[in-house]
């Protein structure tokens, strides 16, 4: 009898996890090709996550998979993703954000996110490429924490590729890496309200600490100043 009282809530605790578990169809919208459309917090029935579970649980993805973020989609990060190989997220709407007028042309929102006792400032590491385009991207929570940083490569020679995004509010910088020969490329960007802490001690756009390959910056808008602190030289001509 003691028996069979431990083995049927086992069963039922079993029954239930399976019932519950989620796979990645659970976050995709639509597929096209090698591009998933990722459910953004309102397709989710106001669940946060969606797009970290979509990157985490793509385990057999193609090469050259593409996540789609939709326009005016929310995406907030309960947990931070670490990629598992060369991503690409980008956002549907392409249009050129720099100088844009368009009230219709809203970029998907990355951000941290909030829940009651605990809170995420949202951030990406990628020890793989990594290329965002067409993306609004705050590394702060809604409970106003803000990240110190969003994106960290965390391999040697990784390229870090960014087109027409815009990166709002953080406490330090939005990118930084520790590795050796990485590049970053930055192009048709806005680095705006970068109001950090009263102590901001350096940083801004990134500050990079080992000897970076490249650093491309192409037609880039910001409200304080880009710094890169680096201990060689640094490529910064617009080409590769």
């Amino acid at each position: 009898m003691r028996k069979l009282q431990f083995i049927l809530p086992m069963l039922l605790l079993l029954m239930t996890s399976l019932v519950f578990s989620q796979t990645l169809d659970d976050f995709v919208d639509q597929v096209r090709g090698d591009t998933l459309v990722i459910k953004d917090f309102f397709d989710m029935g106001e669940e946060q996550n969606s797009l970290y579970q979509a990157l985490t649980l793509d385990t057999d993805a193609p090469e050259g998979r593409v996540y789609m973020l939709k326009t005016n989609g929310y995406y907030p990060l309960v947990n931070s993703p670490t990629t598992q190989m060369p991503t690409v997220i980008v956002g549907e709407d392409d249009t050129r954000l720099v100088q844009n007028d368009d009230a219709a042309a809203a970029p998907p929102l990355v951000c941290g996110a909030a829940w009651e006792g605990g809170s995420n400032t949202g951030s990406i590491s990628h020890p793989y490429d990594l290329t965002l385009k067409n993306i609004n991207i705050v590394p702060a929570s809604a409970k106003a924490d803000l990240g110190w940083s969003f994106s960290g490569p965390g391999a040697d020679g990784v390229t870090l590729d960014i087109e027409n995004c815009m990166f709002e509010r953080t406490r330090w910088v939005f990118m930084n890496t520790g590795s050796k020969d990485v590049s970053f490329k930055i192009k048709d960007s806005y680095f705006v309200n970068m109001v950090g802490q009263p102590c901001r001690r350096n940083g801004g756009v990134m500050d990079v600490f080992n000897t970076e390959d490249t650093l491309l910056v192409e037609n880039p808008s910001h409200t304080l100043w880009l710094r890169a602190t680096c201990t060689s030289s640094v490529n910064t001509g617009l080409t590769e």
